[in-house]
């Protein structure tokens, strides 16, 4: 196993992890201290309100999925400045991933499994804040 170790360090050592960093650009101080988790972190959940998700539509607007209480929205839009224009609950709970269709007009949110759904793969669909939810279960 040790062997085997080595040899792969001695692989990956030669291989360069990503392309050059490039240029950066700094547009405000860093943060004295931050609660992001790394990105290697694996065996812990997100915690409460966490953001679980984000994507950026291509008119500027930003679609942003949460961690929230069951009673609480769990999706929002936000628009290009970062105002929040709508949200809704997208049930059952845990969203983990967010797209939009072109123009953005309507959305279709991944949904991590829980207790209350099957283990099959979830996507709730929707246009706006109080649109009709329909849920798309791959069984």
């Amino acid at each position: 196993m040790a062997a085997r170790t080595v040899a792969l360090a001695a692989v990956l050592g030669c291989v360069p992890a990503q392309e050059d960093a490039g240029r950066v650009i700094r547009v405000s101080a860093p943060a004295e201290s931050t609660r992001v988790p790394s990105v290697l972190r694996q065996g812990a959940f997100l915690g409460p309100q966490a953001v679980s998700a984000v994507e950026a539509l291509e008119d500027g607007r930003v679609a942003v999925c949460t961690m929230a209480f069951r009673h609480d929205r769990n999706f929002w839009l936000l628009s290009s400045e970062g105002v929040p224009l709508w949200g809704r609950h997208v049930a059952p709970w845990a969203p983990f991933q967010s797209a939009s269709s072109e123009g953005g007009g309507a959305f279709g949110v991944g949904m991590a499994y829980s207790r209350v759904t099957g283990p099959q793969p979830t996507i709730s669909l929707f246009s706006d804040e109080r649109g009709e939810e329909t849920e798309v279960v791959d069984s």
